[in-house]
């Protein structure tokens, strides 16, 4: 989906209708993985990223994405 993208930006939709321009931070080709930043408006509060070096084995770790969601 963002091998298109140029100069490394896409368009976001966000679960308000509403869209955004975001930056490709970082992609895997293998896994259908991308990595997308936005700066999200001000009624939006983000999820803060954790620190991947304190997990262990074991612990639950989340997913968020939108399969098949393309417009």
């Amino acid at each position: 989906v963002v091998a298109g993208a140029k100069n490394g930006e896409v368009t976001v939709s966000l679960s308000n209708g509403s869209t955004v321009t975001g930056t490709v931070i970082g992609t895997d080709a293998q896994t259908d993985l991308a990595v997308v930043k936005i700066d999200p408006p001000k009624d939006i509060q983000p999820i803060k990223i954790g620190d991947s070096d304190s997990l262990q084995v074991g612990e639950p770790a989340i997913a968020i994405g939108n399969p098949l969601g393309l417009e």
